[in-house]
């Protein structure tokens, strides 16, 4: 499985098995999609200095690159 996160049009978006999906921002490093008719949250996770090493989703973590 992997994902990408873009912006397009102004609009941050994830891609994952062929399909883009739109993201909302709910929080700090947490953001909300609807997939399939489901919820599901994606998590920047930061290192120490604060900079996103990895993102949360699906309950696996996907490192940056």
């Amino acid at each position: 499985m992997s994902l990408s996160i873009t912006i397009g049009d102004g609009v941050l978006e994830f891609f994952t098995h062929g399909t883009s999906f739109p993201i909302q921002c709910i929080g700090q490093d947490l953001f909300l999609a609807i997939v399939q008719d489901q919820s599901e949250l994606i998590r920047f996770v930061r290192d120490e200095t604060g900079v996103i090493e990895r993102v949360a989703y699906h309950m696996r973590q996907f490192p940056k690159k």
